[in-house]
């Protein structure tokens, strides 16, 4: 179940506060899916120089894995807010 709005009434849709919330859920998804987009690029810029480098491939996996998770979970807020009966 989606986590209340604060000050935001459920049968209340067009709150300015719950307007205020998408966006600021929204921007949230969007620097997060960016930052993943730049380790991304980061690492196939880097992938055939240092492809034998363990300790590269390591690191990178690991920050890969930890933005994907904040995209996931970016992405989980802003669905919950937008839908919050459907979860």
């Amino acid at each position: 179940m989606a986590e209340p709005i604060p000050g935001v009434q459920e049968s209340d849709p067009t709150s300015p506060a719950r307007d205020q919330l998408l966006g600021r859920l929204a921007r949230d998804a969007a620097v997060d899916a960016r930052n993943l987009l730049m380790i991304l690029q980061a690492y196939l810029e880097r992938l055939e120089e240092r492809f034998d480098d363990p300790a590269f491939r390591s690191e990178l996996q690991a920050f890969i894995v930890e933005a994907a998770g904040r995209v996931d979970s970016s992405l989980e807020r802003l669905d919950g807010a937008l839908c919050p009966d459907e979860r």
